[in-house]
């Protein structure tokens, strides 16, 4: 997720999130791929940008998941992924509101860090061509 400024139009974030993915790739090929097919991926980790496109879907933050226990996708913070207890159910209907009281809301200001991509569109292009170089 990357909170975006409205100024940008659907293709050029398709656009931007393509090139972002290639030049991720090119600068780590060893840990990362673009490849969408997981017998060509070689272990490495898909940089997925396949969610950017029409009729594509994601699950939002504090979207309820059709499992069991209703999990909850829920934000996290950097720190908590190295947490042994972290599982895709560890927060549910029955748990999230303890869970917001106690740490609040990691994403509570992420409209605050919309940014636009104009010039970090420039610096891709220049990091692109060097990949090329």
């Amino acid at each position: 997720w990357t909170p975006l400024r409205r100024r940008a139009d659907f293709e050029e974030v398709k656009e931007f999130s393509n090139m972002f993915a290639a030049v991720l790739a090119a600068r780590h090929p060893e840990e990362l791929t673009t490849e969408f097919r997981k017998a060509k991926r070689a272990g490495r980790i898909l940089v997925d940008v396949l969610r950017n496109r029409y009729a594509q879907t994601a699950v939002p933050p504090y979207g309820v998941r059709p499992r069991p226990g209703a999990p909850v996708a829920t934000p996290i913070e950097w720190d908590e992924l190295s947490d042994s207890k972290l599982r895709p159910d560890r927060w549910t209907l029955k748990n999230l509101l303890r869970r917001l009281e106690a740490k609040g809301d990691p994403w509570a200001d992420i409209a605050k860090a919309a940014r636009g991509i104009a010039e970090p569109r420039r610096r891709l292009e220049g990091l692109a061509r060097e990949a090329d170089a």
